[in-house]
C-alpha cells in the first residue's frame, strides 16, 4: 500500500511539473505595440550586460539553509531571453556591441529565484533605459512566478521571456522611450564615447 501511494504522488508531481512547463510555453511573448506605433521600432539597440553577470550560473534554493550552484547558465539564458523579446521591439539589438554605434542602450536584469522545496520559479527583471549620451529614459520592472511546480533548467528561459515581455510592455507606453526610438543620428560624440566607458566597454 505504500509504494502504490508513493508511485501516485511521485506521478502527481511529475504530471504538475509538466502542466507548469506546459503553461510556460503557451503564454504569449508578443509585445504590445502602442496605439498608431509600428513595431520594430528603427533604433540601433545595444543590450548591456557586464561580464559577471552574463557568466554567472543559476542560484537554487536545495534546503531551507543550503543553496546549490547548478550548470544552468542563468546569465547567458537571460540574455538569450532578452534578445528575443527586445528584437520584436528595436529593428537592431546586439548585447555589449559598440560597433552598431546605438542610438539606445539597455541594461538587462534578472534575478531568478527557485526552490527544491516547492519546484516553483520566481523571475524578478528590469529594463534601465537610456539614450546613447547616458541620459536616462526609464525603469520598467516585472515580476513573473510559475504557479505550478517546473523544472528549473526548462523553465528558465521562457519565464525570463515572459517577465521581459512585462517589463518591455511598459517601456514601448513610455512617449519618451517611442520618441528617443524614431528620433534616429548619432549620438554627441563626447557624451557617448563617456557613457560607454563607464560602463566599462571601448566605444
Amino acid at each position: 500500500m505504500r509504494f502504490g501511494v508513493l508511485v501516485a504522488g511521485t506521478a502527481a508531481l511529475m504530471l504538475s511539473g509538466c502542466l507548469g512547463q506546459g503553461d510556460l510555453e503557451r503564454q504569449s511573448t508578443v509585445v504590445s505595440a502602442p496605439p498608431g506605433v509600428a513595431l520594430p521600432l528603427p533604433a540601433r539597440t545595444m543590450l548591456y550586460m557586464a561580464p559577471r553577470d552574463l557568466d554567472r550560473p543559476l542560484i537554487i534554493e536545495a534546503t531551507l539553509h543550503r543553496n546549490e550552484e547548478t550548470k544552468t547558465p542563468d546569465g547567458r539564458t537571460l540574455e538569450k531571453a532578452a534578445k528575443a523579446v527586445l528584437s520584436q521591439a528595436f529593428a537592431q539589438v546586439e548585447t555589449n556591441q559598440t560597433t552598431i554605434r546605438p542610438q539606445l542602450v539597455i541594461k538587462v536584469m534578472g534575478t531568478p529565484q527557485f526552490s527544491r522545496r516547492d519546484n516553483l520559479m520566481k523571475i524578478g527583471c528590469g529594463l534601465d533605459v537610456f539614450q546613447a549620451d547616458g541620459s536616462m529614459l526609464g525603469s520598467f520592472v516585472a515580476r513573473f512566478n510559475t504557479k505550478n511546480p517546473v523544472d528549473y533548467g526548462d523553465a528558465l528561459e521562457p519565464a525570463y521571456k515572459l517577465c521581459l515581455k512585462s517589463a518591455t510592455d511598459q517601456m514601448l507606453a513610455s512617449p519618451a522611450v517611442i520618441r528617443a526610438a524614431k528620433a534616429g543620428g548619432e549620438p554627441h560624440p563626447a557624451g557617448y564615447k563617456s557613457f560607454i566607458e563607464s560602463l566599462g566597454l571601448r566605444p
